[in-house]
């Protein structure tokens, strides 16, 4: 039997951004650049790429855009 998602509850009203839910970010990239590559719109070799270019990206302190956070 499958995993299912369920909905609990929703206890803040916030607005979501790289600013706000860096994390969330981290963690989305990194499943929307699995699904990709397990989709086969990535090869393994771009898929390694994206994620050295994010890391990189994240240890000198700049989002997504490049754009220092």
């Amino acid at each position: 039997m499958g995993k299912k998602a369920k909905f609990l509850a929703c206890e803040d009203d916030i607005e979501v951004t790289l600013e706000t839910a860096p994390e969330f970010y981290a963690l989305y990239r990194d499943l929307i650049l699995l699904a990709l590559k397990m989709q086969g719109a990535l090869t393994e070799a771009q898929y390694d790429r994206c994620e050295r270019t994010a890391e990189s990206l994240k240890m000198r302190g700049k989002n997504a855009t490049g754009e220092k956070m």
